[in-house]
């Protein structure tokens, strides 16, 4: 795999805790790591991004923030969860397995790139996601109903289920700025009226509706984990039952019934054509 060229950074001993199964990553480390990068004279944009990535990391692993063998695997699966391409996917892995060398931590690296045609996977269809749902009521589960259904029918990002708000919610639509460029997320009648009723029902009447019960917001790993518990609950293949397939379900819906509508619009304007053929054509 390609790598940054780190080979020569090494994490001040005094620093690192481990065993032979885990090692524990401290903001003191990716500090550490950073002024090292600089020192070498990396560009300073590069230098952010890459602690940025690195942060991500560091955010996504327990409480213990315990690195194991199983670490940097589970964050993988977690991106392509949420939709990241392949070659942004194998970059951040990429600059972890750099911060793992300079830990001396091989042992717990992905050493492989995923490649995009081992990424393709059959589509949730329709009548699964119908599955997963009606599976959420008979269980009970109202937070794994609306998360569902939430992605399913607005594609929105994981990483921006902090902004799911009652105010946003309660004017339909959700403002989401990417790059230079703004999303509009529309919430639909009926994703509305559950989203309002979840958050009445776990007394939130103004702010985020996903949060743990001190307030903040509801990890993006347990979000994942919340949908493929349901749809495994729903038997759901696992290669189906999670946050890409549901969004990637919203956009195959919503560009077949654009061609669809398309497809009207070209025959209704044929058919005009015909008329007039009829009336003024030269012969």
């Amino acid at each position: 795999m390609g790598r940054l060229k780190t080979e020569a950074i090494k994490i001040s001993p005094a620093l690192l805790h481990r065993t032979p199964d885990a090692a524990e990553l401290t903001p003191e480390i990716l500090a550490d790591y950073g002024a090292r990068m600089r020192q070498q004279g990396r560009r300073e944009d590069g230098v952010r991004n890459c602690e940025k990535v690195l942060r991500q990391f560091y955010d996504a692993l327990p409480a213990d923030k315990a690195v194991t063998q199983n670490s940097l695997p589970a964050w993988r699966e977690q991106l392509l969860s949420e939709n990241y391409a392949i070659r942004s996917v194998n970059s951040k892995v990429s600059m972890v397995n750099a911060l793992l060398e300079s830990m001396g931590c091989r042992d717990f690296q992905v050493t492989r790139q995923l490649l995009p045609e081992e990424f393709e996977a059959p589509e949730l269809t329709r009548r699964e996601y119908v599955r997963m749902l009606q599976t959420a009521r008979s269980l009970e589960d109202e937070r794994g109903y609306v998360l569902t259904k939430l992605f399913a029918t607005t594609g929105i990002a994981v990483l921006d289920i902090p902004s799911v708000t009652v105010e946003a919610v309660r004017s339909g639509q959700l403002p989401i700025r990417s790059g230079k460029k703004t999303e509009i997320i529309r919430f639909p009648a009926g994703l509305q009226e559950d989203l309002l009723r979840y958050a009445a029902d776990n007394g939130r009447t103004t702010g985020m509706i996903f949060t743990k019960k001190n307030g903040t917001p509801i990890e993006r790993t347990q979000v994942s984990l919340y949908i493929q518990k349901l749809a495994q609950a729903a038997q759901v293949p696992a290669e189906k039952g999670n946050i890409r397939a549901l969004r990637q379900l919203y956009k195959t819906t919503i560009s077949g019934i654009e061609a669809n509508f398309d497809l009207l619009v070209r025959q209704a304007y044929e058919r005009q054509l015909e008329t007039e053929q009829l009336s003024v054509g030269w012969e």
